[in-house]
């Protein structure tokens, strides 16, 4: 009885072992058989000691048999700031990983970069090896970081200059104190983080150029595809205001983007100036690209463009613009308005009207958009003296009925030709210069003073005899 327990003891223990070593040799080492979605993971650029998005990478076994690594390794280890995760489990290395036949396996990339102590984007380079025996194979990483310069809940207390040296992020709030003076040099970048805002109560003086913009806009660095960043996206942060306090107020060659609100200025008396813009870019709203009420507003040569409601709002106020661009082609919400609405009162909580005196100028203008009407007039029947609105050589979507005592010279076209209005065919672009076919073109009338020879680009505008209308002057080629 006891050697029949041995002899079945030693069948089992025979039987299991060589059960065991049939499985492990059906196994193969080698690497020939991996395929990955992607031979190198290029990201976007990252700011320093921020984490990126999660990005992925499939592992795809195209054989019949299982195959075994015997490593999966972050070939840095860490070091570079890349992590990587297997199919859920972080590390930087990983020992004997089967990938069963036909089958696959995940892995998740992120990046959080150190900081360079260089104020240009630094490439960085990592890779993910896998080994099996002697074969092996890599999927490279590649990145730039960025160091930036952090900003959470700040008050600018005194007269302070921001320059081009190196980007600053916002998170929660920019607010600028009354007496004081925020100024923005050529070429500055701030990146607002979801919701935070910029709040003026002293001044803001933005100097920016045509080839060096100041630039306001989202922190989201990375894309949506291939093909479709993240700052194509409305309301990526918050807005900037210019509080009831603010006055004389600059912004030349500003670009403010993908906010909710790009730019709000609080009620405010007419004198002296709220705010001059000339060669402003107020894009991509999720709600208005340019909400004001009352004050005195003058822009040159800027685009206020793509909104979810109404892309500039007017309520009250003595405004003029001049040579500028007005035009909505937002599909990434749902419209709620047309791209300008002029009005001259207001709702109170009891819901009476509260007057607003309006008067606005409009000159060389272009307002256009996907809506088959852009131009809304919002003005109380009761007292029109309270409005004085005026259109002057513009183009407009609008009925030409509706504006024969409030225009002079202007065009009611049913197209107005833009070169990209964001189609996927265009890869989602928008570029509100005009066309060759455009009616804007050659109908402008010529003005004398010296800001406005140059269009929004820098290009000059009477190398012909009769310039453009809208902020861009149409070059030949």
């Amino acid at each position: 009885m006891r050697n029949a327990v041995r002899f079945l003891s030693f069948l089992l223990f025979f039987t299991v072992f060589f059960s065991a070593c049939q499985q492990e040799g059906d196994l193969r080492y080698s690497t020939e058989g991996l395929q990955f979605s992607a031979d190198t993971l290029s990201m976007d650029t990252v700011f320093t000691t921020l984490s990126s998005t999660t990005y992925w990478l499939r592992v795809v076994n195209t054989t019949s048999d299982d195959l075994m690594m015997d490593r999966v390794e972050l070939t840095s280890g860490g070091q570079s700031g890349f992590r990587i995760n297997l199919d859920g489990v972080p590390g930087t290395t990983f020992d004997r990983i089967r990938v069963p036949a036909r089958d696959s396996l995940f892995l998740f990339v992120a990046l959080t970069p150190p900081a360079t102590g260089v104020n240009e984007p630094v490439l960085i380079e990592d890779a993910i090896r896998f080994t099996a025996g002697t074969h092996s194979k890599q999927v490279v990483l590649k990145a730039h970081a960025w160091d930036a310069h952090f900003m959470k809940g700040k008050h600018i207390t005194q007269d302070t200059t921001f320059t081009a040296a190196q980007p600053i992020v916002v998170y929660d709030s920019l607010v600028v104190d009354a007496g004081a003076c925020l100024t923005m040099l050529a070429g500055t970048q701030l990146y607002f983080h979801e919701a935070a805002f910029l709040h003026v109560n002293g001044q803001l003086k933005s100097y920016g150029t045509p080839q060096q913009p100041v630039v306001l806009r989202g922190d989201r660095l990375d894309r949506v595809l291939p093909e479709f960043p993240y700052s194509y996206y409305p309301g990526q942060w918050g807005y900037v205001r210019l509080a009831a306090e603010s006055f004389d107020n600059e912004m030349q060659f500003t670009h403010v983007l993908g906010a909710a609100y790009g730019l709000v200025v609080d009620s405010s008396a007419q004198e002296p100036i709220k705010l001059y813009m000339q060669g402003a870019e107020l894009h991509n709203a999720y709600f208005s690209s340019l909400y004001v009420v009352g004050g005195q507003v003058i822009a040159d040569n800027s685009q206020f463009s793509n909104s979810g409601s109404y892309t500039a709002l007017l309520v009250g106020g003595n405004h003029r613009f001049t040579h500028c661009t007005f035009a909505n082609y937002q599909w990434l919400v749902s419209r709620d308005g047309p791209t300008l609405t002029l009005a001259n009162q207001l709702l109170d909580e009891n819901e009476q009207p509260i007057a607003h005196p309006l008067k606005a100028h409009f000159v060389n203008c272009i307002v256009f958009g996907s809506q088959s009407s852009e131009l809304l007039l919002a003005l109380s029947e009761s007292d029109q003296t309270l409005a004085d609105v005026w259109f002057d050589h513009c183009v407009l979507k609008a009925s030409e009925t509706d504006l024969l005592s409030l225009s002079e010279n202007c065009a009611f076209p049913s197209e107005v030709y833009f070169l990209k209005k964001g189609s996927s065919s265009e890869a989602y672009q928008i570029d509100y210069r005009i066309d060759s076919l455009s009616p804007a073109r050659d109908m402008a009338r010529r003005l004398t003073e010296p800001q406005y020879a140059l269009d929004k680009l820098g290009n000059p505008r009477y190398n012909d005899a009769v310039p453009d209308v809208g902020a861009y002057e149409y070059i030949v080629k």
